[in-house]
């Protein structure tokens, strides 16, 4: 080190001393390069594989060597078994002191050490996506241009697990991951329209497996796949997901492989309404009358509890899907058997699409899932319904927007418009973003990208519902032309453990309008 980066000799330098000669050797003003090593610490003990596991870094840019220590058959110890083994050494070179770090920590998430534990395969654990002690936390904690183009250039050669693609139309996501960087791994149903990115080098690899089995044993097939990734140089910084119904299954996978996510508690708990709004009672958060309806028994004991007008929604459901306006008793009871019909026939596909058994044949085709569930009913709220789109970081919102949406064609509620900014009073729009926000923390949430659906009535603000990832549609669109803000970005750096602080101007940079 002392030759490469300062010039300086200390065999010579010693023994000159040693002979009494003076030792005086020239240094440079500036070094003549800047240096960083790293020693690979046995994490699990065990017994080394024969696997040159640094042979696909040696040849990289930057690096000065990549060095096994042990060799095949040896035995390994862990930290929680004794003194920690040193596996193996990475030293590299760069003009600046940051630029060696980097290319250290760049090559060691490329390798994962051949090691055959006592038991079998070693659990895999997400590494994490920086060392913290290598960044200044600080300054990536700051909403400014330069800290947001730090985090982003941090995103470049990390593996993300992306649990199902969703539709064809969600492919912009994978674009922009790739713009970054990024090495995407999805994991969908064989046969997704998302197989063939592979090919066209979009993603880095395409990982069939059917995600309409049992849930846990879709976790297990997901995580024994997941744990390969390593040996093929691609170990995880995260795991996430952009599709509403993937939201819990993402979550699971990533806490049972030690990666950022929030708990499924919360992600369960934002998936049913009627579980949200009992959350949000306890926290003192003003929410509507409404009831669980498991069963037509129950309609009669509903309307009791709730009144006229109302609305009957299914608890978990998508796209505003049996979702309707009652006015009566009769009305009611018409209408949940109209909703219960609907929501009984519909599926959606393995790619997103929306099916109907009764146009099937009259079975459910392979790979789809039902949208059957139970409903709730609500009273109805009055006043401007609006969307918050909400970054969290740390338990605490760091972004949070409100964009108008227009009056639907009840009793229906289709969208019908939408405009960004809003409209509404500053001071209303604080208050749907109290609510909002304090809905997220009340569900356990802390940290990601929340579109949360929420009206300003009569009475203040009221929530309708929470979604526990990017809005869809043109959500992404309005954030980055209107703010400036990609919430593609904020969700992939909240899935790796990146602080979460888009910059955010004073004013909007245009207003925007879509009619449906």
């Amino acid at each position: 080190n002392n030759v490469a980066v300062w010039g300086v000799d200390l065999v010579d330098e010693s023994i000159m001393a040693a002979i009494g000669l003076p030792s005086h050797p020239p240094v440079p003003e500036k070094p003549f390069t800047c240096r960083s090593a790293l020693y690979f610490n046995c994490m699990q003990s065990g017994v080394m594989g024969g696997k040159d596991w640094l042979a696909n870094v040696r040849d990289q840019p930057n690096v000065v060597y990549a060095r096994l220590l042990v060799k095949e058959g040896d035995e390994v110890i862990s930290a929680e078994d004794g003194l920690p083994t040193w596996l193996g050494q990475i030293m590299c070179d760069g003009a600046t002191p940051q630029e060696a770090v980097a290319a250290v920590a760049k090559y060691e998430r490329m390798v994962t050490p051949d090691i055959i534990p006592p038991g079998g395969e070693v659990p895999l654990r997400c590494k994490l996506p920086i060392d913290f002690e290598q960044e200044d936390m600080a300054f990536l904690s700051t909403a400014t241009p330069e800290a947001q183009a730090h985090r982003l250039s941090l995103l470049r050669d990390r593996v993300v697990v992306f649990i199902s693609a969703g539709y064809a139309g969600k492919k912009f996501i994978f674009d922009r991951a790739k713009q970054h960087g990024l090495m995407s791994i999805v994991i969908d149903n064989p046969g997704s329209w998302s197989e063939k990115l592979e090919a066209e080098g979009i993603i880095k690899k395409f990982i069939p497996i059917d995600l309409n089995a049992d849930r846990n044993e879709v976790v297990k097939a997901i995580v024994d796949a997941v744990q390969k990734l390593p040996r093929e140089g691609l170990p995880p910084s995260g795991v996430m997901t952009f599709w509403e119904t993937a939201v819990p299954l993402a979550a699971r996978v990533a806490e049972g492989l030690g990666c950022v996510t929030n708990t499924p508690k919360a992600i369960d708990a934002a998936k049913n309404k009627h579980e949200t709004r009992r959350l949000m009672g306890l926290a003192g958060l003003p929410t509507p009358k409404n009831s669980l309806i498991e069963g037509k028994d129950q309609l009669d004991e509903a309307a009791a509890a709730v009144g006229f007008p109302a609305v009957l929604k299914p608890i978990n459901g998508l796209l505003s899907i049996g979702v309707v306006r009652v006015n009566d008793a009769e009305g009611l009871k018409s209408k949940y058997a109209e909703v219960d019909a609907v929501m009984e026939d519909t599926f959606l596909t393995k790619d997103g699409a929306m099916g109907k058994i009764s146009e099937s044949g009259g079975v459910l085709p392979k790979g789809a899932q039902p949208l059957k569930c139970q409903m709730m009913l609500e009273e109805y709220l009055d006043g401007t319904e609006v969307d918050c789109d909400i970054v969290l970081s740390g338990g605490e919102a760091t972004y949070c927007v409100v964009t108008d949406n227009w009056p639907t064609m009840e009793p229906w509620f289709n969208e019908t418009g939408d405009n960004a900014p809003s409209l509404l009073p500053e001071q209303q729009q604080r208050e749907l973003k109290k609510l909002c926000v304090g809905t997220l923390k009340c569900l356990g949430f802390k940290c990601g990208v929340f579109h949360v659906e929420a009206k300003y009535t009569s009475r203040g603000p009221r929530l309708i519902e929470v979604n526990s990832r990017m809005g869809g549609g043109q959500v992404r669109d309005n954030n980055v032309a209107v703010w400036g803000v990609d919430l593609v970005d904020e969700s992939i750096m909240a899935a790796i453990g990146l602080p979460s602080h888009p910059p955010v101007p004073e004013k909007p940079f245009t207003c925007r309008s879509a009619l449906y």
